[in-house]
């Protein structure tokens, strides 16, 4: 999941920190995820809201 999204924002040349704080999510979370926590169901679909928000504005 973490892998996917990581792969998903090198893609799009966004930073994994920067989809987080697009999406609202406390970027020190990203280090968590990163060292083994895992992200709640909510958090993790806000970061890829964040993604993909990222995404429509760089391509706008």
């Amino acid at each position: 999941m973490l892998t996917e999204f990581e792969r998903d924002c090198a893609a799009a040349d966004v930073s994994p920190v920067a989809a987080l704080k697009a999406g609202g999510v406390h970027p020190t979370l990203w280090s968590k995820w990163k060292s083994g926590m895992s992200p709640t169901l909510k958090n993790f679909q806000r970061a890829r809201s964040g993604l993909e928000a990222l995404k429509r504005e760089r391509a706008a």
